[in-house]
């Protein structure tokens, strides 16, 4: 992650960049507001985090060409106490949080970390597609979009290196399921080698995905229950953190309920991602609130969670306005957007289609016959 930083305060431009760098994080400074505007010309900032007051080029002129030349770019303000309706503008403009000075660095990291999760469930949002029904989607352009960057077990029931270079993976390790003779096959009914491969590949590696293409000739070959034990076995026992099991299937081999339990199972992990990058935010909250009432006031969302900085609630109200999350009446009443109402659903239904976040340990595919 990339995050420009920029002050007039030597001293805490230079706490806040070693702070950072400590924890790994690619960190330039600027000493003030026109330095921040030629930095700005190159892009390619992840987060800028910039004072608001600041003489000659504000914060708020970096915010305005941040936005303007990198729009995907997470904008942080940082501001003093006697400036937060300041804030609160610069939200409308287009900043994503603010950070009141004076700060604890760790307030400053605890931010950093909720745009990092925001950034990923953005970006397995674009690159999930939720199924209904259970249609397919084409997995070999889902993981090449995927750009596999981990050591790879590519268990395949087709040749596994021509495999490969549709995956356009470097150096995978490699299993054929098939019943032919080489040094890559196993056959599907030798599940206990299949498992002891998997378990050697997990204890070789921090990191890692196992791909398995043909969950269908596993079944076919020991039954849904033995198959279900199997993946149990490699969930709890084999898969650490860091990697990722990816499974296909095809869609006539399991019926709806198997797969619904298969997705129930490994859903689990994309719901828990989802809350940790929202939860601890009033905004999930309010878009769960007027899930339930519909249309509310204000002053009837600030007495409902219970909120006691009205700034704060403003803050997030414009936040949500700005993303069209909501939508505010003629009657000064919030409503959910069409958006709002889909990203409410999106835990209640999730546990009901066949795919998980692929930025947690499990993922499910299905693989239509072509």
């Amino acid at each position: 992650m990339r995050i420009l930083l920029v002050d007039d305060d030597a001293e805490l431009l230079d706490q806040m960049a070693k702070f950072l760098e400590r924890r790994e994080f690619t960190v330039e400074t600027a000493s003030s507001g026109a330095k921040a505007l030629e930095k700005l010309k190159d892009g390619g900032y992840d987060i800028i985090i910039t004072d608001l007051k600041m003489p000659k080029v504000s914060g708020m002129e970096v915010l305005r060409e941040a936005k303007r030349v990198s729009p995907n770019t997470f904008v942080m303000i940082l501001t003093g106490y006697g400036t937060i309706e300041n804030a609160v503008e610069a939200m409308r403009v287009g900043a994503y949080d603010y950070l009141m000075k004076p700060f604890k660095t760790q307030e400053l990291l605890d931010k950093i970390e909720v745009v990092q999760k925001e950034m990923k469930l953005d970006k397995d949002m674009k690159t999930i597609k939720l199924i209904e029904e259970f249609k397919g989607i084409d997995y070999l352009d889902f993981l090449r979009e995927y750009n596999i960057d981990k050591p790879m077990l590519l268990i395949t029931t087709g040749d596994p290196i021509k495999m490969a270079e549709r995956f356009e993976v470097e150096k995978p390790e490699m299993v054929w399921l098939s019943d032919r003779e080489g040094p890559m096959a196993i056959p599907p009914r030798k599940l206990v080698l299949l498992k002891d491969k998997i378990k050697m590949f997990s204890s070789s590696h921090d990191k890692g995905i196992v791909f398995i293409q043909g969950l269908e000739l596993l079944i076919e070959a020991h039954g849904w229950n033995n198959v279900k034990r199997f993946l149990y076995f490699i969930s709890n026992e084999v898969m650490k953190d860091g990697f990722q099991l990816i499974l296909t299937v095809r869609p006539e081999t399991l019926d709806n309920e198997a797969i619904r339990e298969v997705a129930g199972i490994m859903a689990k992990d994309f719901v828990k991602a989802v809350g940790d990058s929202l939860s601890n935010r009033a905004r999930v909250g309010i878009i769960s609130l007027l899930s339930r009432e519909k249309e509310l006031s204000f002053t009837n969302i600030k007495s409902d969670l219970k909120v006691v900085n009205s700034s704060a609630l403003a803050f997030h109200l414009k936040k949500l306005l700005k993303e069209d999350f909501i939508y505010l009446t003629s009657e000064k009443k919030y409503m959910l957007t069409e958006k709002g109402i889909k990203f409410s659903e999106l835990i209640r239904s999730i546990e009901d289609v066949s795919i998980t976040d692929v930025g947690s340990k499990f993922f499910v595919l299905l693989d239509e016959a072509r």
